[in-house]
């Protein structure tokens, strides 16, 4: 586990250790994919998060989809936004509605994260994509009061969008 863990030193009063452990891995066992099982599973926001922070370093995209799910599953759950955070650290442009979304439908701090998963976007958008997000942002942005602390934050994210490459 301590190679999985990048050379991390773990305890026996971390909770992820502990879980881990009453799994009872034999040698050579897939801990990727145990550990996106207990991620799915597990009602422990703490385990959910320390696992999430974990994939944010495997360098592995395919467990972009894992995340956005769980996000998208507990979406109000007000315990989401290390899971955003995780994204970042992957570019997500193919989920750019997903973010934009949650850009528009939140307003604690994981708006923000999720407007930083877009800020980290390197791949040039779908051109239908880029369309239906600046409309929605735009459409939102419109319904908003100037005064809002918000609507500076979706204009910056909005200009950001529009000013992005994008494919057919």
């Amino acid at each position: 586990m301590e190679y999985f863990l990048k050379g991390r030193v773990t305890d026996d009063e971390d909770a992820i250790y502990n879980e881990l452990s009453g799994l009872k891995l034999p040698i050579g066992q897939d801990i990727k994919s145990q550990l996106v099982t207990i991620f799915n599973t597990t009602k422990n926001n703490g385990i959910r998060n320390k696992i999430a922070v974990i994939f944010s370093e495997l360098e592995d995209p395919s467990i972009v989809p894992v995340l956005i799910n769980k996000i998208a599953e507990i979406k109000y759950s007000g315990y989401i936004s290390t899971l955003i955070y995780a994204c970042s650290e992957y570019d997500c442009s193919e989920w750019i509605e997903f973010f934009v979304s949650l850009v528009i439908d939140l307003d604690d701090s994981s708006y923000i994260e999720a407007m930083s998963v877009i800020s980290e976007m390197h791949k040039p958008l779908k051109l239908s994509e880029k369309i239906v997000c600046v409309k929605r942002l735009a459409d939102y942005q419109a319904s908003m009061d100037k005064g809002n602390e918000k609507y500076q934050d979706v204009e910056d994210v909005l200009e950001w969008i529009e000013s992005k490459e994008t494919i057919s």
